[in-house]
């Protein structure tokens, strides 16, 4: 397969509903099929964790859980990562 006039691609976003106690598994789940998917046609990766902006809509407290599941994943799989402190989109809800 050939990628033809292809500069870049970004996938910024994702919607993945489930429980706190399932975070951690689907985390690690999602870093494996992108790393798969990557593998597949040879690109490379960085790994970036945004953090709560200034301006958010969610309580402090899920927006510290959702960071807390994203770096333990992240020094689960013994990732590299940067953190952009503040750059996070602007919501964390929680369902249930």
């Amino acid at each position: 397969m050939v990628l033809l006039r292809v500069r870049g691609f970004t996938q910024d976003d994702a919607h993945i509903l489930c429980r706190p106690d399932q975070l951690n598994d689907e985390i690690c789940a999602i870093i494996e099929f992108v790393d798969d998917v990557m593998k597949i046609f040879g690109f490379e990766f960085e790994m970036e964790l945004s953090t709560r902006p200034e301006k958010s809509i969610g309580s402090e407290e899920d927006w510290e859980r959702a960071t807390q599941a994203l770096l333990q994943a992240l020094k689960m799989k013994n990732l590299p990562y940067d953190i952009n402190e503040g750059e996070g989109a602007f919501m964390a809800r929680r369902l249930m």
